[in-house]
């Protein structure tokens, strides 16, 4: 009888083992994804992209935090393909600026940084044989809690090519608004 029972609680003890160890292995694979949310959640995103404003001609390059944490230690680097188009003035100024040649200590969240690229429906002018090159690449490489991130971004200069100029009525009534106030003083 004793032998029986000792048999059936080692039985027993092995199915509690197992079913210890399932729990254990279900956590930390909870709590390894509960991490990856939290990171997901709260890390800088640096977003690069070409703008253009209602009632507005000029395409900005806008580069931005939209995470919820500061990107620290963050370099901007133009690809290689960015020197067949930087003989563009304002695409010159935008490979000497500061966010370009060094690297920047802190870039906070919701704090958009804006270069003028060009003026117009194209960025070349209407040119094609200014420049053949029509995309580049920006990368980003950026820290935040001891992770190193890396992203590339590829910005078509002809994005807008050919467009037309977007109007926002509550800019055009603010205008006209004005315009009426030049006139009366």
């Amino acid at each position: 009888m004793m032998e029986i029972l000792t048999g059936a609680l080692v039985v027993i003890t092995a199915v509690y083992a197992y079913l210890t160890h399932r729990m254990a292995s279900a956590s930390e694979a909870s709590v390894f994804l509960m991490k990856t949310q939290i990171d997901a959640i709260s890390r800088p995103y640096i977003v690069i992209s070409l703008v253009k404003r209602p009632n507005n001609p000029f395409i900005h390059l806008r580069v931005e935090n939209i995470g919820q944490t500061a990107a620290t230690n963050l370099t901007l680097t133009l690809g290689p393909e960015f020197a067949i188009i930087k003989d563009l003035d304002a695409l010159r100024r935008l490979s000497g600026s500061h966010l370009f040649t060094k690297q920047t200590a802190s870039f906070p969240p919701r704090s958009p940084v804006f270069f003028l690229v060009g003026v117009g429906s194209t960025l070349l002018g209407g040119d094609a044989k200014k420049s053949p090159q029509e995309t580049f690449t920006i990368t980003a490489n950026y820290s935040f809690g001891g992770k190193n991130v890396t992203e590339t971004t590829t910005i078509d200069v002809n994005q807008y090519d050919s467009t037309s100029l977007e109007h926002d009525p509550v800019v055009n009534v603010l205008t006209e608004i004005k315009d009426e106030i030049k006139k009366k003083t």
